[in-house]
């Protein structure tokens, strides 16, 4: 990324006694900055919204953990009887 002074003094118009305006490339250099910015909101927006949902997922899953805990079951199970136990539902839907 090229580095632009956006903020350089400008030279005074001897008739106006105006400042100059921007030129194109700090004009560009302005515009890219207002998008970078745009999209940092956006993120932090999104990531904002991630964090929640992470929270609230931590959450279920304690509280799942200790439902079986208070029920006495085994939170381990065996990958074979997950797949066995899907094979059945297909089977039973179709």
């Amino acid at each position: 990324m090229q580095k632009i002074a956006v903020l350089q003094k400008y030279r005074i118009d001897q008739k106006t006694g105006l400042r100059g305006t921007y030129n194109q490339i700090q004009k560009n250099a302005i515009s890219e900055m207002m998008d970078l910015s745009r999209k940092l909101c956006n993120y932090d927006r999104e990531i904002a919204v991630i964090t929640q949902n992470h929270e609230a997922n931590v959450s279920k899953v304690e509280e799942l953990q200790r439902k079986i805990a208070e029920e006495g079951g085994d939170s381990t199970v065996d990958r074979q009887t997950i797949t066995d136990e899907f094979m059945a539902v297909k089977q039973m839907a179709k």
